[in-house]
């Protein structure tokens, strides 16, 4: 989809409220701050349209209502209510809102939290304390740090630096990798060392920021600069992520069982450009071979099942502790995880998500996405994988909405519950001659935790829910069916249909003697 698509279609959906798309369409780099043929932004359509979570989430992932700007005095006094006012009104423009996109925040984390990250390279500055980094962190985002890592410093874990005046910038410098908000703390004395460690680094959007930070004075024009200057250095990591994980991919190998473990049959995976500290196994089945990907701890605990599973006495834990030295490459013994999948194609759509946040999910590999995460405990591509799925036109000709539906209870996904039902419903003379009708409803009175005489059994009242919507009926018309009779209803053919689908659902439910 074209980044002009994109847009309108981020447009139509913050009026609507949806915030599952626009979070969705938010991972694909839309301009945020972008404006519609009616000079619209998308957080002025949120706000004047009474969307107050759609308003919080825009603002944490990089929508800017600077009050002294035309668009962000629109936001506030075109806003439905007064809560999403206030939201507007508390917002400062100062403060580095990008952090607050879960990519962003993962990447900076591993600068800040020693704990969970294992550091692999430290600069030292005339033996002052060392400053630490990741590997493939750098390379990924600087090809200066590339063509060094797998060059001159290759094989080394600590760098003296030549100069140490120049430590502070470059500490600058890596929270600027790590999109930590630094723009802010820049002293002006430090503009022209920080241009031309830039420079030398190939930094050129860090370059073009401070550039144009000292040709700018008015403090809101400043702000406003900052923040817009944040998002983009996120948008740029994520394609920087997005090639870096390409990479990853191309240098899987493929593996088979030898009696002393895994064997290479493609040569040694630990040595590649990607720096990897740990490997992942997936069993692809369908083309009898098993896949290692090079991967990163530190990027893998952006899923809570691998956070647990670092940390953690449980048995997944000990089973990673036990086959740590599973793979022993030429120089470097890693630990190798096995993937909650057997599809190659859903392997890259996990490992796009941990490591640049992409949302979008292909329709052919939703359902088995939908349960990978869900096993990751990844509940906001969860979340993308449903929306795939019910947005699909093409996925009812390859499953049943029945399947969709135990996909839903397994993985506790109402999206998918609802969807389900109003498939259901909008052909059910069809599907109430399916067997699988009555084993889903069956299963979904058994559901019902504790049956009280208000109890009712959840798929019927969404399948009823969805014929109301179905014949754009409202609950004032069935009661008038049902006090009037279905002979005075003649002259409406909507509710004849409707009373004709009721009907339907009524004698399946009696022939399974249930009462909802």
């Amino acid at each position: 989809m074209s980044t002009a698509k994109n847009f309108i279609e981020l447009c139509y959906w913050c009026r609507v409220g949806d915030t599952e798309n626009v979070d969705r369409l938010v991972s694909t780099g839309v301009d945020l701050n972008g404006v519609d043929e009616f000079d619209n932004t998308p957080l002025f359509l949120a706000s004047l349209c009474g969307h107050e979570d759609l308003v919080n989430l825009l603002l944490q992932r990089g929508a800017v209502c600077d009050r002294d700007r035309y668009e962000g005095a629109r936001c506030v006094y075109g806003a439905l209510t007064d809560t999403i006012r206030n939201i507007l009104l508390r917002y400062d423009i100062s403060k580095a809102v990008d952090v607050k996109q879960p990519f962003a925040t993962h990447i900076s984390l591993q600068l800040q939290d020693s704990t969970n990250t294992p550091f692999d390279i430290f600069f030292s500055f005339n033996g002052q304390p060392l400053l630490k980094a990741h590997r493939f962190l750098l390379a990924s985002r600087s090809a200066y740090f590339a063509n060094k890592l797998n060059g001159p410093w290759a094989g080394k874990q600590i760098i003296h630096m030549p100069h140490e005046r120049f430590k502070a910038a470059f500490e600058i410098i890596l929270k600027y990798i790590y999109l930590i908000p630094t723009l802010h703390d820049i002293y002006p004395e430090d503009y022209k060392i920080l241009k031309a460690i830039c420079l030398k680094l190939q930094l050129a959007d860090f370059y073009d920021s401070l550039n144009e930070l000292c040709k700018t004075r008015d403090s809101s024009e400043r702000a406003h600069l900052m923040a817009e200057s944040q998002f983009l250095f996120t948008e740029h990591a994520r394609i920087q992520m997005k090639n870096f994980v390409k990479a990853i991919v191309s240098q899987k190998r493929e593996y088979k069982e030898a009696p002393n473990g895994i064997k290479s049959v493609e040569g040694d995976i630990t040595c590649c450009s990607s720096f990897p500290d740990v490997l992942i196994s997936l069993s692809d089945e369908a083309n009898q071979k098993t896949l290692i990907y090079p991967s990163h701890r530190s990027i893998l605990m952006r899923a809570d099942y691998f956070r647990i599973m670092f940390h953690s006495n449980f048995s997944e834990s000990t089973h990673y502790s036990q086959h740590r030295n599973l793979y022993a490459g030429d120089n470097v013994e890693l630990p190798v995880l096995k993937f909650p999948s057997k599809n190659d194609d859903v392997a890259c759509v996990i490992l796009n998500y941990l490591y640049y946040d992409e949302t979008e999910v292909p329709s052919r590999v939703a359902m088995d996405v939908l349960t990978a995460a869900d096993a990751l405990c990844l509940d906001r591509l969860k979340t993308m994988a449903a929306v795939s799925i019910t947005q699909s036109s093409s996925l009812l000709r390859l499953t049943t909405p029945f399947d969709i539906l135990s996909a839903g209870w397994d993985t506790r996904s109402e999206r998918l519950e609802h969807y389900a039902a109003k498939v259901i419903a909008r052909d059910l003379v069809h599907y109430g001659k399916h067997p699988k009708l009555k084993e889903a409803i069956l299963e979904s009175s058994a559901r019902i935790k504790s049956r009280q005489e208000t109890d009712t059994i959840e798929l019927v009242d969404d399948i009823r829910y969805y014929l109301l919507r179905k014949y754009e009926i409202d609950i004032d018309d069935v009661h008038d069916l049902e006090a009037e009779g279905f002979s005075e209803t003649l002259m409406r053919p909507e509710l004849v249909r409707y009373s004709s689908d009721i009907q339907l659902l009524d004698s399946i439910l009696k022939e399974l003697n249930l009462e909802a």
